[in-house]
This record gives C-alpha cells, structure tokens and sequence, in this order.
C-alpha cells in the first residue's frame, strides 16, 4: 500500500469510529448497506484531505477520489495467558457454604452463632479434704469446702452457680451459692477454669446475706475472681453470710 492510501485508510478508519462513537446504533443499521459481496466495507476517500464518504460496493468513486475499503471484522487476537497451573479457576461462589467465627447455618442466610454452653459448678460431696486447699492441683468449676463448712448450690432462688462467655468475650457469673456453716466471708466458693480465668483480679459486686428463718437477709458483698481461677468471697457487710447472690456479673479475660 502507497504511503498516500495508506494515510486516506488511517484517515476513513478514524472516520467511521468517530461516526460509532457518536452514534453506534445509527451507524450499525446504516452501514449494511455498505458492505459489498466480499463483506467488506467501501468508501470514496479524496485525494486531498482524505475525507472519507460510504458508497455501495459496486459504486464508482468521483474525479479525484480513491476507492478504499477494510473487513468489518479484524484479525483475531493472540490468546490470553493461561490461568494457574495451566487450568481456569473454579467458578467463585458462597451459595450452600457454611457460614463460620460469630455465624451458624450456611450462605446466603446465616445466623448469629449461640454462645458457648453455660458450665455449672459441681457439688464436692463436703468430705474432710477441700479440694481447693491447693489452687494449682484443685479441680475446676467444683464447690469448695469440706464437712463443717462447704459451698453448695443455692437454695432460695433454688439456682446454682454457671459460668459461660458471651459471643463479645465476656465471661459472665450466674447464680446463688449457699454455705453450709455460719459465715462463708473469705472462703473460696470454687475454681475458674484456665480458659475463663481473668488477666487481672477482678472485684465483683455481689449480695450477700444470712437465711433467717426461711427469710433472706440482705447485705452487700465483694466477690474477686483472681488470675489463679479462684472465685473467692472476700467481703460481707454482714457478720454472717450464708447466701451469696451473684446474680449476673461479668469480666473479660482479654484485658
């Protein structure tokens, strides 16, 4: 090709994609009139100037034109480069996947996960040995004490002691804990275990209080959950305490 057909061709492409550009749809409808048996597409470019107008494939170009014409499809392409290994991916998606950390069921309608099961305090049997005299050996999530004076489960709101974490990583302390003897201020109700124990003592507001005559006493407590796990009763503002509410406290272990 002359280096002048070569500038009217540069010059009739950009033509036509400016008239696509403009008007894609128009253009499409209006250029299969254009396309000869040979299925390319004709025009009559000027020898000055190279403008570019469409004729029939078996139309003459005028005085001082020059007929041109290109494929309305190019040349295909060099293929893409191969996926990993040589192989397309797996087509993406989480539709029937199961759902995982704070999640339950499956994707797309997964749900917020329950918490941890709650973890009750088990009874001791009030033998003569505590099992909490020694907290590095002593088992967990056990009432302590012995015959004269153990804890046990509680008897006026007739609910024990449970220890669970919440889906935030709080660990939360439920429930009654009764004292067998007169006054449980300063004995050690039972023992956390290592995964709920706290990084730092942890004071716990907490009721306290004796049982009289079938009749509750009621007196503020402090409670310390300490970094070795043991939950220990370490004050009363009554001189006798029999009954320790816990009602619902909690701490993080994380912090």
């Amino acid at each position: 090709m002359s280096r002048v057909r070569q500038f009217i061709f540069n010059n009739a492409v950009g033509v036509v994609a400016l008239v696509v550009a403009l008007g894609g749809t128009s253009y499409a409808v209006t250029a299969k009139r254009f396309v000869g048996k040979d299925g390319k597409v004709h025009a009559c470019a000027k020898n000055k100037g190279g403008a570019v107008r469409l004729v029939r494939g078996s139309s003459k170009c005028r005085s001082g034109e020059q007929k041109v014409s290109w494929s309305q499809v190019g040349r295909q392409g060099a293929a893409g480069a191969a996926g990993k290994d040589g192989q397309p991916g797996p087509a993406g998606s989480i539709q029937g996947a199961p759902a995982g950390g704070d999640l339950a069921g499956s994707y797309p309608n997964p749900t917020i996960a329950p918490a941890a099961a709650p973890l009750t305090v088990a009874a001791n049997g009030g033998g003569a040995t505590n099992p909490c005299d020694n907290l590095a050996t002593a088992p967990t999530m056990v009432f302590c004490g012995v015959s004269v004076g153990h804890w046990t489960d509680g008897q006026a709101l007739e609910v024990g002691v449970q220890v669970w974490r919440d889906r935030t990583g709080l660990v939360h302390l439920n429930g009654e804990a009764d004292y067998s003897a007169t006054n449980g201020n300063g004995a050690i109700i039972f023992v956390l275990p290592p995964a709920l124990r706290p990084t730092h003592l942890q004071p716990l507001s907490v009721t306290t209080g004796p049982q009289v005559a079938g009749n509750f006493q009621s007196g503020s407590g402090i409670l310390i959950a300490d970094t070795n796990g043991a939950v220990e009763l370490t004050y009363s503002s009554l001189t006798t305490t029999k009954v320790v509410l816990i009602g619902d406290v909690s701490f993080r272990t994380d912090a």
